[in-house]
């Protein structure tokens, strides 16, 4: 059971604004039940409010306070977390003027044939036929089946934003695309090795073929594997990341071939030396559900995911407001305003939407 002590107090600073969901609540009264000194956190922060009705979230003074160092008791740490609500953290002031942040692409799931050809998978659950291969469409997934004589090259599958999809390859392999995500891939793997590229975040379930490795390019390097399940990240200009599910993958970067082991993540930076950690799954996987973590995220790192997300444009109005850290999530399933109004609710941010509908942050 997770007990991330970030999670926990954005989970009771839910409770107590009313804006927690049916699972997270009971997720957070399992904890109490099988950690009394959560209990007596939760406890602690009920009497810090005292007479103010649960779920009344504008009767509350939310009051930001830093965060310490660590902590002689975990109970204290709780305690003092989540009276701030969700802490907040200055940071050093950004010098550029205030900037945009927007993602513009085509609204639709589109597949470009290696022969040049481009099918739009928005429309409708339909099987396609195109020459030797069939293309079926359903359930916001595609599968195929190719003959010997199917075009030979690279396709590509692109994701819009605010959207997810899947996508079962000719070995049977399952890459579930997040939204703003490019795969390039043949309809039949030829040769000794089985080889993808991909930009944005992907979770593979890789088909096991001991003979043929399986290869995922990305642009900071590539991930081999023989039959595994793990996720990738390359959103990031410069960075990649791989968390590993189950089986083994070696990461190859320039001169560097990392191996890597089920419940680690590795970061690699075209600056740095790759950097190895363990990872949380479900939280780092969530994005399948529609959930996205933030873990004392500055606004500037916000401001990039929600147009990825909603497909919005962003501006922040203000040097100062980019000095805001959060620490919660977004539900793509919800309305961004929902998100807004939590942000708003937990640190100093305000928001509008002007006439164009470009999202202002102040």
């Amino acid at each position: 059971m997770v007990t991330n002590e970030e999670y926990i107090e954005q989970l009771m600073s839910e409770k107590v604004a009313g804006i927690i969901s049916r699972e997270d609540e009971d997720y957070l009264d399992r904890l109490m039940e099988e950690y009394p000194q959560i209990a007596e956190g939760w406890e602690i922060y009920l009497a810090r409010f005292s007479g103010v009705e649960i779920g009344k979230a504008d009767n509350i003074r939310w009051k930001p306070i830093k965060k310490t160092s660590v902590l002689k008791k975990y109970i204290y740490y709780i305690a003092a977390a989540v009276i701030a609500g969700i802490c907040m953290i200055l940071s050093t002031l950004f010098t550029a003027d205030t900037p945009h942040y927007t993602i513009t692409a085509d609204n639709n799931i589109k597949l470009r044939l290696a022969t040049g050809e481009t099918v739009n998978l928005s429309n409708t659950d339909s099987a396609i036929q195109v020459p030797a291969v069939k293309l079926t469409n359903q359930h916001k997934g595609l599968t195929y089946t190719a003959d010997a004589s199917a075009p030979e090259g690279l396709n590509v599958l692109t994701v819009p934003v605010g959207l997810d999809y899947k996508i079962t390859l000719g070995d049977g392999t399952i890459v579930w695309m997040n939204a703003a995500t490019k795969l390039e891939f043949p309809f039949r793997f030829k040769g000794g090795t089985r080889e993808i590229r991909l930009e944005g975040e992907a979770y593979l379930d890789v088909a096991k073929d001991a003979s043929r490795p399986f290869l995922v390019h990305t642009p900071q390097g590539t991930v081999k594997v023989l039959g595994t399940a793990f996720n990738v990240n390359s959103y990031d200009s410069g960075r990649v990341v791989v968390s590993l599910v189950e089986g083994a993958v070696v990461m190859l970067s320039g001169e560097n071939a990392v191996p890597l082991k089920p419940g680690r993540q590795l970061i690699c930076t075209s600056r740095a030396r790759p950097e190895m950690r363990a990872f949380d799954e479900e939280r780092e996987l969530s994005w399948r559900r529609g959930i996205f973590y933030f873990d004392d995220a500055d606004l500037q790192y916000i401001c990039t995911v929600l147009p990825r997300w909603y497909g919005i444009k962003v501006r922040m109005d203000s040097k100062l407001v980019a000095r805001e850290r959060f620490t919660g999530r977004i539900d793509r399933n919800l309305p961004v305003e929902t998100f807004l109004e939590q942000l708003k609710l937990t640190t100093a941010v305000d928001y509008y939407f002007d006439k164009d509908g470009i999202l202002h942050l102040k």
